[in-house]
């Protein structure tokens, strides 16, 4: 029994998941480090250096002028120039810190989904989702490739959490209006967990117009900042014209092969015959918010000239998005996922529902070129709804087999077993 216990014990996830993630972190580093490290040309670290050294949040791209950007949320980016300023711009250990906190992040979701299983669906489902997120290879990929998406997914998770209690309290809805404003400068997508949690905030006007207040609050300095920087008015970002321009271009070949498994996000997007701004005269002349906007133009003329040519390739989008890196894997996990929300009920059943549905869509018109990273922030949601299914379809199994004689040894050890304790326990 002593196995069991540990076995479902939210501190062994936590210390197993954490375990993992840096033992794989070693050679992720030193194949990164050696490829010329790929993280010192994303967009963020780009913006975190130029903070850094002083010259503000500006020019997320290699050879383009030094100019204020809006390309990126805040959140990420800062906390990125606070590792460079203590641990060197763009240096090996700067690498490693935030290799090491994006585990510890991982790490820290498969203890939550333990909690959040045992308070909204099943102690079992939380077990289930926690084991799998732990020692899953896309979900440790996503976790060291970091990003602000390991982010994403404790913050969807904590704001499970803390929603229902802290309606009770003007102070807690101040504290909810905090969350959600810093959530959204982390990734505006979560912007979406305020109508995802409509079953709760149906009746409670008062609380949710003071969330909503809060959270402006906290995000109109930032759109603010973008309009006076850039000219324009942004919501928190930029980009969406580029994004949505790289999965639907002229010129773009159809069949261009990804290298992904039964060839699904084949022709879904082509960085190869695209206009990016580290090589554009445009960007260079005409500065990032008309290249961004030109983009957004090309998409829309070649979108509305070939419709069908647009459908196909969203739902070529839509499946890579549910099912890469690994099908055999996630087709499972999709079915188990539906039969498993079926069974939930609620103001939960809503907020899966409405955050699995509404949170993938502007990934199906744009590209998925980083499919396990976009997914992350709803995989727990996922792993959750499917645990509930096979938790659900066990105990049906076992009163199959064991009819009648609920304290048999076999019966029994597959109840402690499925039960997750409080940290306290």
């Amino acid at each position: 029994m002593k196995l069991l216990r540990t076995l479902r014990s939210p501190v062994i996830l936590f210390m197993a998941a954490f375990a993992l993630r840096i033992a794989l972190a070693s050679n992720y580093v030193g194949l990164a480090n050696r490829a010329g490290a790929p993280y010192l040309h994303s967009e963020p670290a780009h913006i975190a250096a130029h903070l850094a050294k002083g010259e503000g949040f500006s020019s997320p791209y290699d050879g383009v002028p030094l100019a204020p950007t809006a390309q990126q949320p805040p959140l990420y980016p800062l906390f990125l120039a606070v590792i460079f300023r203590l641990f060197g711009v763009y240096s090996l250990r700067a690498f490693w810190v935030m290799t090491v906190m994006n585990a510890l992040v991982g790490a820290g979701v498969s203890s939550l989904l333990c909690a959040v299983g045992r308070k909204y669906i099943s102690s079992t489902a939380g077990v289930i989702a926690a084991w799998i997120w732990a020692l899953s290879p896309a979900t440790i990929t996503a976790d060291l490739f970091g990003s602000i998406y390991p982010f994403s997914a404790l913050v969807v998770l904590l704001w499970l959490l803390i929603l229902p209690g802290m309606l009770e309290s003007a102070k807690g809805w101040m504290v909810l209006g905090v969350v959600l404003g810093l959530a959204t400068l982390l990734n505006p997508m979560l912007l979406i967990l305020l109508p995802a949690s409509a079953g709760w905030l149906l009746h409670k006007r008062r609380q949710t117009v003071a969330i909503v207040v809060v959270s402006m609050a906290i995000v109109v300095p930032w759109i603010v900042r973008n309009y006076f920087a850039l000219g324009h008015l942004y919501p928190v970002r930029d980009n969406f014209g580029l994004e949505l321009y790289l999965g639907n271009h002229a010129g773009m070949r159809r069949h261009f092969a990804r290298n992904c498994a039964w060839n699904l996000c084949d022709g879904t997007d082509d960085y190869g015959t695209a206009e990016f701004p580290d090589h554009s005269q445009l960007f260079v002349r005409a500065g990032e918010g008309a290249f961004m906007e030109a983009k957004r133009q090309e998409a829309v003329a070649y979108i509305r000239a070939e419709p069908g040519a647009f459908l196909v390739r969203s739902a070529k989008r839509a499946a890579s998005f549910w099912l890469l890196p690994s099908p055999w894997f996630y087709l499972p996990m999709f079915g188990l996922m539906l039969a498993g929300i079926m069974q939930v009920s609620g103001a939960t059943r809503m907020f899966f529902l409405l955050l699995l549905v509404l949170y993938p869509i502007s990934f199906y018109v744009t590209h998925v070129a980083w499919v396990t990273s976009y997914r992350h922030p709803i995989e727990p949601l996922m792993l959750l709804a499917a645990g509930l299914a096979l938790d659900r379809w066990g105990k049906l199994l076992v009163a199959r087999l064991i009819p009648g004689n609920p304290h048999s040894p076999i019966t029994l050890t597959i109840t402690r077993l499925s039960r997750c304790p409080s940290n306290s326990a």
